[in-house]
């Protein structure tokens, strides 16, 4: 009996001595870091699997032991996402990794940037597929779904700073800047629905285009005021910024005979707001669009000191003199 549990103690420490050695022993991979997907609804068997094929773990049976031991004894549940696997850690490091954050990244979208901007920004940083981005930004279905009356999401994402688990789903980051408009559209405006005789989207549509024509946040009410009272006047717009939506986007000065396109999108030929916004605009412009500045400005044209300001004129005369002022800085 005392020959049976001697061998049955050294068995256990045996066990336990190659247990504790591969956990402890480092991981398997020959490169100095290696990234690890673990997808949503993954079991804790089937994510170890995942590290071993990774050659990340080299016993999965004692880890799948391990991780379970882990979950019971911590609380925590498995993560899904991307996880950072670095050589210099141990293959229980490795196990211990999924338990925690994936890896995230924050992202910038600029104010004013097109859709095609937003698929290539969160194609390059969170890893999502552009195509598939542009395909449900310009989706009808997606449209009805958040209550746009559009052919597009153009104007409907919140540009800013975001984080987001790297390789989420194009779906996923639409509908976050979608719903992040969706917020800052009812903390500021509640359900109210009308703005001074214009809509939800009729307000994007001028805010768009005071976004597209100005980065400083202190003119924004300014130039927002001087399209009001062009529109209330029954004066066409004539903001370059349409012209260059309507050719593509592609141009970044307009021509005179630019100004000829047949497009509802050229303010200089069809009087009145263009049919939907030509960016996505910020908070400042949404701001602005819905609470212009009180003025008798009709026109502006740049400073042209590399300032990013304007001068604004009630009468033609005025702005013509501003116009050249604004040449003759440039030259």
């Amino acid at each position: 009996m005392k020959r049976f549990l001697t061998t049955i103690t050294i068995v256990v420490l045996l066990i336990g001595m190659y247990v504790a050695w591969e956990l402890m022993r480092p991981v398997g991979i020959s490169t100095h870091t290696v990234e690890v997907t673990i997808p949503a609804g993954t079991s804790t068997s089937r994510a170890i699997d995942i590290l071993e094929e990774r050659n990340v773990l080299s016993a999965p049976l004692v880890h799948k032991i391990a991780a379970k031991i882990i979950a019971m004894t911590s609380g925590k549940h498995l993560q899904q996402g991307i996880f950072e696997i670095t050589s210099s850690q141990s293959q229980l490091d490795a196990v211990l990794t999924l338990y925690k954050s994936p890896l995230t990244v924050n992202v910038t979208f600029p104010e004013g940037i097109s859709l095609s901007q937003f698929a290539s920004i969160a194609a390059d940083q969170i890893g999502c597929d552009s195509a598939v981005f542009m395909r449900l930004a310009l989706s009808d279905s997606v449209c009805r779904a958040h209550g746009i009356r559009a052919s597009s999401v153009e104007g409907y994402l919140m540009p800013n700073t975001f984080n987001f688990f790297r390789k989420t789903p194009a779906s996923a980051v639409l509908n976050r800047l979608i719903g992040e408009q969706e917020k800052f559209w009812e903390k500021e405006f509640g359900r109210r629905t009308n703005f001074g005789g214009r809509t939800k989207h009729e307000v994007l549509t001028l805010a768009s285009i005071v976004e597209a024509e100005t980065p400083v946040d202190g003119e924004k009410a300014r130039v927002s005021g001087v399209y009001n009272n062009r529109l209330q006047r029954g004066m066409k717009l004539q903001a370059d910024p349409t012209v260059q939506y309507a050719l593509g986007g592609s141009k970044q000065r307009v021509l005179y005979r630019d100004l000829e396109v047949d497009s509802r999108y050229n303010t200089y030929r069809y009087a009145g707001l263009p049919p939907g916004p030509i960016n996505s605009p910020g908070a400042e412009a949404i701001r602005a669009a819905v609470n212009p500045e009180q003025h008798d400005y009709i026109y502006f044209v740049a400073v042209g000191d590399g300032s990013n300001r304007h001068r604004f004129a009630m009468t033609d005369r005025e702005h013509q003199h501003n116009v050249m002022l604004y040449r003759a800085a440039r030259r």
